[in-house]
């Protein structure tokens, strides 16, 4: 992996996607790699969108408090 991070957070970046990727394989032994890899993909993603949605509504509610306080 190439990447302006460092050798070992890239290695935990590898080490958290490894860990999905066999999570997703425990619950679908059928499934070849390209799709593990895939429903990973979609995991990690639907977590990260929802932690975005849960991080926008927190930073409103900041922005309200301190417009209150203004």
């Amino acid at each position: 992996m190439v990447g302006k991070a460092s050798a070992s957070h890239l290695r935990s970046v590898a080490n958290f996607v490894d860990a999905k990727m066999r999570e997703v394989a425990d619950g679908n032994t059928r499934l070849d790699t390209a799709k593990i890899a895939v429903l990973s993909a979609l995991n990690i993603a639907d977590e990260l969108h929802q932690l975005k949605e849960e991080y926008d509504e927190l930073i409103r509610i900041l922005e309200e408090e301190q417009q209150r306080g203004e």
